[in-house]
């Protein structure tokens, strides 16, 4: 039986791989986290809008229409 021995360029470029990748993960999990943070910011946002609209739009509905509609 014979054992493979690792080259040591073979362990330094892989090594070298992962720490790269290692590194690209990282800067990918930082985006996303911003992504995440801007899209919680959009929501609330999108929720004051709506919490602004919703009473004016409560007010201008006409009372009946679903009946007028049906006749």
């Amino acid at each position: 039986m014979s054992l493979q021995t690792n080259k040591p360029s073979d362990f330094n470029s892989l090594s070298e791989l992962y720490m790269k990748a290692s590194e690209a993960r990282f800067q990918l999990l930082q985006e996303r986290s911003e992504f995440v943070m801007e899209i919680v910011e959009l929501r609330m946002q999108l929720q004051e809008l709506r919490a602004q609209v919703s009473p004016s739009k409560a007010v201008q509905k006409p009372k009946g229409l679903l009946m007028k509609l049906t006749r």
